[in-house]
C-alpha cells in the first residue's frame, strides 16, 4: 500500500497524470500483483506566464523584450512533463535576469491536470523586479 503514491508520483514525472494503480495479493501464492493503468501521455494544451511589479500584472510588451515559449523551450503538445516545467522557469528566470531585472522571482506555479480533455494547463507568476 505504501508504494502506491511511489508508483503514482513516477508516473506523474513522465506525464501519465491520469494514471491509475491497485493492487491485490493472491492468497494461494502469498504474492502481490500491482496493477497499472497509464492512460495516455498528457500534452501541454497551454503555457501561461503572466509577468508582475510590485504585485500588479504588467503587459507582455513593457518588458524590453517580449518572452515566448520558443525561447523557454516549451511546445504546445508535447507530452507535458514536470522537468520541462521547472526548467522553463530557469530559464524565464536567466532570460528576466538578462534584461535588467536581476531580482526576477517566480511566485506561483499552478499546473491543471485537465482529466476530461487529457491535457495539461499551466499558469506562471513571475516578479520581475525593478529593471
Amino acid at each position: 500500500e505504501g508504494d502506491l503514491e511511489n508508483i503514482i508520483q513516477v508516473l506523474h514525472s513522465q506525464a501519465y497524470y491520469g494514471a491509475q494503480v491497485d493492487f491485490s495479493v493472491d492468497p494461494n501464492r502469498s504474492s502481490v500483483i500491482v496493477n497499472i493503468e497509464s492512460g495516455p501521455v498528457y500534452p501541454f494544451a497551454a503555457f501561461n506566464i503572466r509577468s508582475l511589479q510590485n504585485g500588479e500584472e504588467i503587459a507582455d510588451d513593457s518588458l524590453p523584450s517580449p518572452l515566448c515559449l520558443k525561447e523557454l523551450k516549451v511546445k504546445l503538445g508535447d507530452a507535458a512533463l514536470p522537468e520541462t516545467i521547472l526548467s522553463a522557469e530557469d530559464t524565464l528566470l536567466d532570460l528576466l535576469n538578462l534584461q535588467g531585472f536581476a531580482f526576477a522571482s517566480i511566485k506561483q506555479r499552478d499546473v491543471f491536470a485537465d482529466q476530461q480533455a487529457k491535457n495539461v494547463i499551466v499558469w506562471i507568476a513571475v516578479e520581475t523586479g525593478p529593471l
